[in-house]
């Protein structure tokens, strides 16, 4: 169609795909039970727009629709529901989302890019939407520095008051790397399909095994820093005493096992699409 005069030209397509959510790939809206919101029918066909187009003018128009998805809590159901949405949970296939969900993977998703992507383009897009959404939700920015603590983490310092240093991963793909290779080691050196009460030398010396095989990162006597109860715990305490060795700030502070297990979790969803 024939642009009229004085009629401006159509501006140029913008990429949404960086502000949709990977956890809402793929999915569909669960329209049942939606109506203690005050969800409404236009609200359900944005939102089922939203999921379809990764278009967040749909989810803004979703939310003016039905407001109470901004901070709607869920009501405590009763035990049958309760197991419902437990085996539905479970159920790792399923593709539905709620409302709710919908919402709040979003907004966090928004507030994660504006927060972490420094003053990209993405930063910026997401914070725009942020404000159309509620200003409110428009955290500060975080200023930090870094420091490059070895291969594969690396620590962030927020300038922000309240805030402290947290252990980050350089790369998920890296880092799932780097776990699969030290875990394939651990498995190629077992010698017993199942340890007994007196098997801590047969231990100790198959984890010396994969030390070797990991390039001798660590001395053998270092086995006694690790948690050889089974490949998972071994997996994550190497991997966890080798960047100690590596860090100077852990090495005098310590570092928990728990935060290696936390980042491969963040790790396996950063992975997920």
């Amino acid at each position: 169609m024939p642009v009229s005069k004085g009629t401006k030209t159509a501006k140029k397509d913008v990429d949404f795909s960086p502000l949709f959510p990977p956890k809402l790939v793929g999915k569909q809206l669960k329209r049942n039970k939606e109506d203690i919101y005050g969800i409404n029918e236009n609200c359900q066909l944005y939102l089922e727009q939203y999921l379809e187009s990764k278009n967040p003018n749909y989810l803004v128009k979703a939310l003016i629709e039905c407001p109470a998805l901004l901070n709607g809590k869920r009501r405590k159901p009763d035990i049958k529901e309760y197991l419902k949405e437990f085996r539905e949970k479970c159920h790792i296939k399923s593709s539905y989302v709620d409302a709710l969900t919908i919402a709040d993977e979003s907004i966090k998703w928004w507030q994660h890019l504006h927060n972490w992507m420094g003053d990209d383009e993405k930063s910026n897009l997401a914070k725009k939407y942020l404000i159309k959404v509620a200003p409110l939700l428009v955290l500060p920015k975080i200023e930090r520095k870094v420091l490059d603590a070895d291969e594969y983490f690396e620590h962030q310092f927020p300038k922000v008051k309240g805030q402290h240093p947290s252990l980050v991963y350089k790369s998920p793909i890296a880092f799932m790397d780097r776990w699969n290779q030290v875990m394939l080691a651990f498995n190629e050196t077992k010698s017993k399909t199942r340890y007994s009460l007196g098997d801590n030398k047969a231990k100790e010396q198959d984890a010396i095994n994969a030390i070797r095989i990991l390039g001798n990162e660590l001395n053998d006597d270092d086995v006694k820093f690790l948690d050889l109860t089974n490949i998972m715990t071994k997996t994550v305490s190497y991997i966890r005493f080798v960047h100690e060795l590596r860090c100077p700030i852990c090495l005098k502070k310590g570092l928990s096992d728990k935060t290696i297990t936390r980042l491969l979790r963040k790790a396996k969803e950063g992975m997920w699409f």
